[in-house]
C-alpha cells in the first residue's frame, strides 16, 4: 500500500495563530486556493480511495479536490480530526507557551491536561485508523498536521521530531512501518 496525507488549506486561524484543534475552521482564500492547487497534484497521484477528516477546514478543501477528480471517492470521517485541545482551543499560541508544552509533554502522555484528548489516545485513534486500511492500492489522508506528525511519529517513534507540515502539501509515509509500529503500541 502507498500511504499519502496533505493538510487542508489555510485557516483564519492559523493566520491569527490561534490554536484549531477539533474546530470547525474556515478556509481563507489563500487557503482556497492552495486547495485548487492540491487538487493538481491529487489528480497526478490518482489514489484508489482518499479518507477525509469531516472537520469544516478539510471538508473545504476536499471539495475542491473533488472538483479536480470528480471520480474520486472520499469517505468523510471522525478518526481523522485533529487532536481535541479542550479548554486551549481558539486560544493564542503564543499565550499558551507553558500549557501547550504540557499538552505535548511525552513523560505523561497518558493523562488529559485542559480538557484535551490524551496524546496517548490521540496516538492510538490514529493507530487503529491506519491499521484498518488493507490491500494494494494508494491511499490519500486529507486531514490536520497534528494527524500527519502522529503518522511521522507511528514511522519511527525513537527519532521523532514535530515538523510543521505545510497547508495542502502531500506527503508520502511508509504504511508498512506505521503499521508495524501500531501494532506494537495496541499491544
Amino acid at each position: 500500500m502507498k500511504l499519502y496525507a496533505a493538510r487542508h488549506g489555510q485557516t483564519t486561524w492559523n493566520i491569527e495563530g490561534r490554536i484549531l484543534g477539533s474546530t470547525p475552521g474556515e478556509l481563507t482564500e489563500k487557503g482556497i486556493n492552495q486547495a485548487g492547487e492540491l487538487a493538481l497534484h491529487v489528480r497526478s497521484l490518482d489514489p484508489d480511495i482518499t479518507y477525509a477528516s469531516d472537520l469544516l477546514r478539510v471538508a473545504e478543501t476536499a471539495e475542491r479536490v473533488q472538483q479536480g477528480s470528480p471520480d474520486l471517492e472520499i469517505v468523510f470521517t471522525d478518526q481523522l480530526r485533529e487532536r481535541n485541545f479542550g479548554e486551549l482551543e481558539g486560544r493564542l499560541f503564543a499565550s499558551m507557551e507553558t500549557k501547550w508544552g504540557k499538552i505535548w509533554d511525552t513523560t505523561c502522555s497518558a493523562r488529559s491536561f485542559y480538557g484535551a484528548e490524551s496524546l496517548d489516545a490521540f496516538t492510538l485513534r490514529i493507530a487503529r485508523f491506519v491499521s484498518g486500511l488493507h490491500g494494494d492500492m494508494t491511499v490519500l489522508l486529507l486531514c490536520h498536521i497534528g494527524v500527519m506528525n502522529r503518522l511521522n511519529y507511528l514511522t519511527d517513534p525513537d527519532t521523532f521530531e514535530f515538523i510543521s507540515y505545510p497547508n495542502a502539501s502531500i506527503i508520502e509515509f511508509d504504511y508498512e512501518r506505521i503499521l508495524h509500529n501500531s501494532q506494537k503500541l495496541r499491544k
